[in-house]
Parts: structure tokens; sequence; C-alpha cells
């Protein structure tokens, strides 16, 4: 009996513990900053237009939504969330210059010490191989 009693206070004070700190916890990982951006910009392998857009990281801080305000479509990305010693006063999205295209590399979130490194997926490239001239030809041969 002592022990199903002990059992029964372990139990009501991890409930307690949980209600007090699972609203915080919550709210810490449920960030999100809306940002207009004046031009296109590549994430990932998608291409996104101008427009205003609200990037959110949920629960799985792995995952960034993207919501474009106006028509209210949502696409998934893949993150790697990362801290800095500086709080964000405000939130600013990083863009990178590849070629001619502009790159959403890092997302900031006001408040928080938190942001979002975009997980850029390489496309495949082509390349050729050039034959080898007789010069550059190396034999081994195995004793």
């Amino acid at each position: 009996m002592k022990r199903l009693s002990l059992f029964a206070v372990q139990f009501l004070a991890a409930a307690l513990v949980g209600s007090v700190c699972g609203p915080s916890l919550r709210a810490q990982s449920d960030i999100a900053i809306t940002a207009s951006v004046s031009h296109a910009f590549t994430i990932g392998t998608q291409t996104l237009g101008a427009g205003t857009y609200r990037f959110s990281q949920g629960s799985d801080a792995f995952l960034l939504s993207v919501i474009n305000v106006k028509t209210g479509e949502q696409k998934l990305f893949t993150v790697l969330p990362e801290q800095h010693g500086d709080f964000a006063q405000q939130g600013y999205l990083r863009f990178r210059t590849v070629g001619e295209s502009s790159v959403l590399s890092e997302i900031h979130f006001s408040g928080t010490d938190v942001f979002s490194a975009v997980v850029q997926k390489q496309k495949p490239e082509r390349r050729l191989a050039k034959k080898s001239s007789a010069k550059d030809t190396v034999s081994v041969a195995q004793r």
C-alpha cells in the first residue's frame, strides 16, 4: 500500500510540474515571423514569387512552414534550428545570391536567440567525363 501511495505522489508531482512548465515550453517552440519579400526567391529547390509570407517553426524544430499570406498556400521545408548568443529585437530573413537567383538561407525570429538555417537541396549536376590522353594514363599491376 505504501508503494502505491508513493507512486501516486510522484505521479501528481510530475503532472503538476508538467502543467506549470508545459505552456511556456510550447510558447517557446511556436515562433513565427511575417515578412514582405520584394523579389522572387528560392527555398530548397522551389522558387517562390514576391509577396508577403509567414515563416513559422512549430513543435518540430526541423520543419519550417511558409504560408503565402495572400493565397493561403502553405509549403514545408527542412531547416536546421540554431541558436546564437544575441536576442534579435526584430526578426529578419537572410538571402544569398547564387548566380542570378536569390536563395533564402536563414530565418531569424524576433525576441529569441533562435534562427533556422534552410537546408538547401542540391540539384544534380551533369558532369561529362573527358577522354584521357595516353600521357595521363597510369598502369598499376598487382604482384
